[in-house]
């Protein structure tokens, strides 16, 4: 498991029932996306590797325990997010709401220039100085090689179905404070979903249209979303009671729960009784259905399919921003 914190990326391994640190990297820079990275074929640029996105810009690696150190593959930006189509091209996002694309073949990342063509791109914003937009979640989609779909904080969801050269708004009927976005494969299609200031969202189009779908939902501040790997439209999300200005004051904290939903969002279960203290930023389902959660105050929790109760796994890391299980 690779988990990105505020001081750096740290790789933890189960052995014998019990989670030990294995490696702590990038220490100073942080980390707001993982990917492990294993293209079609093999043949990209970066080879087997992971990349991480952090306020100094992308770095790669070898993904075998005992690889070289991290190498800068873009350096000096501000980076959000990742995204690897099923072509193995590799979309990053960044503050300013900038976008930058590597291809196979390519050698390096490049700003995806098209992308400030969007029409609102001009209004989008961010409720704190100094006010400036970023790309705060992207998924790539299951179905079509060359599509992705880019969450704005705060704008709205983008699309391109050809790999980056045309786009669209795709934020008909969403809100536009975008924190997640995942997507599955739904006959054919993709089923996206997002996570969002106000509550969950759902597309069955590719993100023509939105739906609010927060039955289940105690709270509607919702922050991190993740898919089940083998069952793409089992879903969990989390949300915490009011946004951070209305509880980081208060003794209560964040009430943070991590919900469940079996049927892309349609109907949703909280999976905690008790509100957590912390905001729980990260979310992520392995293969074998294990919910994984990352908070604030430097935790790690998790919940095996099928179990009633929650295992802290780690704890005295740095806030915790993403999860790679």
């Amino acid at each position: 498991m690779l988990v990105g914190t505020n001081d750096g990326i740290v790789a933890l391994n189960e052995k014998d029932g019990a989670w030990e640190i294995e490696r702590h990297d990038l220490r100073g820079a942080r980390v707001e996306a993982v990917r492990w990275y294993d293209p079609p074929g093999n043949i990209c640029v970066y080879g087997n590797s992971v990349l991480a996105a952090t306020d100094q810009g992308v770095f790669s690696r070898g993904a075998l325990p005992e690889a070289a150190n991290w190498e800068p593959a873009l350096p000096g930006v501000d980076a959000r997010s990742l995204a690897v189509t099923l072509d193995g091209t590799v979309f990053v996002g960044a503050d300013e709401a900038k976008l930058y694309r590597s291809r196979i073949g390519d050698g390096e990342f490049s700003e995806v220039a098209g992308f400030k063509e969007l029409p609102t791109y001009a209004t989008w914003t961010f409720p704190v100085s100094p006010h400036l937009p970023n790309i705060r979640s992207m998924a790539a989609s299951p179905t079509h090689p060359g599509r992705v779909y880019v969450g704005v904080e705060v704008g709205g969801v983008m699309a391109t179905d050809d790999g980056g050269e045309t786009w669209r708004e795709a934020r008909e009927s969403i809100h536009p404070d975008i924190h997640g976005l995942a997507a599955a494969a739904d006959s054919g299609a993709d089923h996206v979903f997002a996570v969002t200031g106000v509550g969950f969202y759902n597309s069955r189009d590719e993100a023509q249209s939105w739906r609010s779908r927060c039955d289940g939902l105690q709270t509607l501040y919702t922050i991190a979303l993740a898919n089940d790997p083998t069952t793409p439209q089992r879903l969990v999300a989390s949300a915490t009671l009011g946004r951070p200005r209305n509880w980081s004051a208060r003794p209560e904290g964040a009430v943070a729960k991590v919900y469940e939903s079996l049927d892309g969002g349609e109907r949703w279960e909280a999976l905690m009784d008790g509100g957590l203290t912390e905001a729980v930023d990260a979310l992520a389902v392995d293969y074998e259905g294990t919910v994984y959660a990352g908070t604030h105050g430097g935790q790690i929790l998790a919940r095996a399919l099928g179990a009633s109760e929650w295992k802290c796994i780690a704890e005295g890391l740095a806030p915790i921003n993403c999860i790679e299980a």
